[in-house]
């Protein structure tokens, strides 16, 4: 997304939730931002993606966000960015791309420059951006790898594959990604340090079931949820109260039904 200032938010539950997500407007939000957010309704194949480039905090579709009850997921994927001169629908993250029976969605926070096109070339002309970001281009490239390899899901990837490859990406510029199939969640930490990830594991009983930092309110108190157990990756840490572990420059985790199965650093479960 080039040099706009982004957060990302990734979330895996063990069984179908509702979140409601209110965006906070900070002190220094002199201008309008643009968010997107994408799930699979009752663990879909298909994803749902809705965005608004330009505006946040308390516009019709931001309110949407908050007052959802009837759409449950066991994946979100949520990114928010800051003003920019040019967003448009076609270049607003998640994207979303069908691949062996299946969407998957991507979001990107960091810059990877705009030469792509000679770095990373496109060599399946089915699996082309839409848009102009440097973001959709990479999308595109890893399906394109996943194409090659044969595999119809992250999993079938192999995690290790799958982290050097967003290595691979990441030596471009810099980047955090989230990449999911509706299965698992996929997180990776910007090697350079410049967009940092924290994570954290949720297990009944909650201390609390609101959490929030200055851009993002993420209230989990819904009635049928209180007793979801969840893995979460943030920009930020969104309460005080929990062991978020700050996610190693370069590292990669994914997430499985609210559970962190695989992680690139042997120390962190």
């Amino acid at each position: 997304m080039g040099a706009v200032s982004s957060h990302l938010l990734g979330m895996s539950f063990d069984a179908a939730a509702s979140p409601s997500i209110h965006l906070r407007r900070s002190d220094d939000d002199r201008e309008a931002a643009g968010w997107g957010f994408a799930w699979y309704p009752m663990d879909d194949a298909a994803a749902t993606v809705l965005k608004d480039p330009k505006g946040t905090h308390e516009t019709p579709l931001a309110r949407v966000l908050r007052d959802w009850d009837r759409f449950r997921s066991c994946v979100f994927v949520c990114h928010t960015h800051g003003a920019a001169k040019r967003i448009t629908q076609q270049d607003t993250p998640p994207f979303q791309r069908s691949h062996a029976g299946r969407d998957f969605v991507f979001a990107h926070s960091g810059d990877l420059g705009r030469d792509l096109g000679e770095t990373l070339p496109l060599t399946n002309p089915s699996i082309e951006p839409v848009g102009r970001t440097d973001s959709e281009h990479a999308f595109c490239w890893l399906l394109g790898r996943m194409v090659e390899v044969g595999a119809r899901s992250l999993a079938d990837v192999g995690w290790a594959k799958l982290h050097g490859w967003l290595g691979e990406l990441n030596e471009r510029g810099t980047g955090s990604f989230l990449l999911s199939d509706g299965h698992d969640v996929v997180a990776y930490c910007d090697r350079a340090g410049a967009h940092p990830l924290w994570r954290v594991r949720r297990t009944p009983p909650h201390r609390r079931m609101v959490l929030k930092s200055e851009k993002i309110v993420l209230d989990l108190d819904n009635p049928h949820d209180v007793n979801r157990e969840m893995a979460i990756v943030s920009g930020t840490r969104l309460s005080e109260v929990e062991s978020w572990k700050r996610m190693a420059p370069g590292a990669m985790v994914a997430m499985r039904r609210g559970v962190f199965i695989w992680s690139s650093v042997e120390d962190e479960d």
